[in-house]
């Protein structure tokens, strides 16, 4: 380890506690304006750091029974997908689903500690903490004893400044590409509208009957749904609505290799090979 860090376990710089939820929880949801914030993972996008509002509120009289969080705190997914941090942008009360950090260390950079905690220096150790129960997640107990690597104040902010520069450069790359890719998309419909549009000398219509023999899906049984077999079982829900194929995992042992599936109850037509 470089010169002037230090290794600390994370109860060391975080005082750690669960949430807690009231229930039945129904009983507890609110719209009215006293409703407190009731803090999910759906709250939270995959890439985002910070939680800013909820989707739920609940009742003042739930707050005693769970735990609330304030502007500052790190909450942590204890469960699922658990071990990704996010740093609160308002108050609220959180389910045991999640842990509440509060630094207690003051030579500690808030962004510093939120990056540290994103790392795959400490999530490897939640993984191999959470292994061998058969409902993976990470309890109090297991938390408090990760450990954590420090460097001095100034050595954090260097670092910080660093990390906020990259993510911002990968933010705009992806950002180009994303808005690429619409003009890229936006050109083919384009150039495919006009191509049937604007028909030159020889084309013809014809309707489909004269170009494919068409028959209608079958609702197969479930002795029939198999992870093993050579083709797919398509569904509707086997496509994304702006196109392209997604694997569900369910396949049938069927012999038509190729063919042009249309939805009979949406407007979708897609082409498989």
């Amino acid at each position: 380890m470089k010169n002037g860090w230090q290794t600390k376990k994370l109860e060391d710089v975080c005082e750690i506690e669960r949430g807690g939820s009231p229930r039945p929880i129904q009983n507890f949801i609110t719209t009215e304006p006293d409703g407190i914030n009731w803090i999910k993972i759906g709250d939270a996008t995959a890439s985002g750091k910070y939680i800013y509002k909820t989707e739920e509120k609940i009742k003042p009289a739930g707050v005693k029974r769970s735990r609330m969080v304030y502007e500052g705190d790190f909450i942590l997914s204890n469960s699922m997908s658990f071990g990704r941090p996010y740093i609160m942008k308002t108050t609220g009360c959180i389910h045991d689903g999640w842990l509440v950090l509060r630094q207690r260390e003051k030579q500690v950079e808030q962004d510093f500690l939120y990056y540290v905690l994103s790392s795959d220096l400490v999530f490897q150790q939640f993984d191999r903490l959470a292994a061998g129960s058969t409902v993976r997640n990470l309890n109090i107990g297991l938390v408090k004893g990760v450990k954590i690597p420090f460097p001095p104040l100034a050595e954090q902010q260097r670092i910080v400044g660093l990390l906020d520069e990259a993510f911002a450069g990968i933010a705009t790359a992806q950002a180009h590409a994303e808005k690429n890719l619409q003009n890229a998309r936006a050109l083919f419909e384009s150039h495919l509208q006009s191509v049937f549009t604007q028909r030159g000398k020889g084309w013809v219509e014809k309707p489909f009957s004269e170009l494919c023999d068409i028959k209608h899906g079958y609702a197969f049984e479930g002795e029939f749904f198999s992870n093993e077999g050579a083709y797919v079982l398509l569904t509707p829900g086997n496509f994304y609505e702006k196109g392209g194929y997604r694997d569900r995992g369910e396949k049938q042992n069927s012999t038509q290799a190729k063919f042009l599936a249309i939805t009979s109850s949406a407007k979708a037509t897609c082409w498989l090979r």
